[in-house]
């Protein structure tokens, strides 16, 4: 039972909901959502793009996105999240962003900290990731997470 109405799914008015950019019904498409430089304008500006055959973390800025290959993407900034992956149906995707605030006005949440492997031996790769949990509550007062955001790659132990 999600209590919270930070996420929702992705479409046109949502898109405007949330971003303050509008665009005919006729231009939506998760193709569209995906393309960097649209990504970009939203102010996204990392992601962490699992493929069938690799996983990417970086910069949109440094990435190029195979929708055909994609399983599923995570592109955010601190605050807000877009997620598109791939089922039976085809692409889908969902907006999660503290700026959909739960009924009583409030977000609660802690961060952690995760060191990331470099596996593919790169000179610059990220080596932490920032993650921030939300809490919410059932219907017996126990708390629960609803939902975990990526907020940030480290690349170096500094941002690059």
């Amino acid at each position: 039972m999600m209590s919270s109405n930070n996420l929702v799914e992705i479409n046109a008015e949502n898109i405007s909901k949330v971003f303050r950019i509008d665009f005919e019904d006729s231009e939506f498409s998760i193709k569209n959502i995906a393309n960097k430089e649209f990504l970009k304008k939203l102010l996204l500006k990392q992601a962490i793009i699992y493929y069938y055959d690799s996983v990417v973390s970086d910069y949109i800025d440094n990435i190029d996105i195979d929708l055909d290959n994609m399983i599923e993407g995570r592109f955010f900034n601190e605050d807000t999240e877009i997620r598109i992956f791939n089922d039976e149906d085809g692409l889908k995707g969902s907006i999660f962003s503290e700026k959909l605030l739960n009924a009583d006005g409030e977000n609660e949440y802690f961060d952690e900290r995760y060191i990331l492997y470099n596996r593919n031996r790169l000179k610059n790769y990220a080596t932490h990731l920032k993650v921030r949990k939300y809490i919410s509550y059932d219907e017996d007062k126990q708390a629960y997470i609803y939902y975990t955001k990526p907020c940030k790659l480290e690349f170096g132990g500094e941002e690059r």
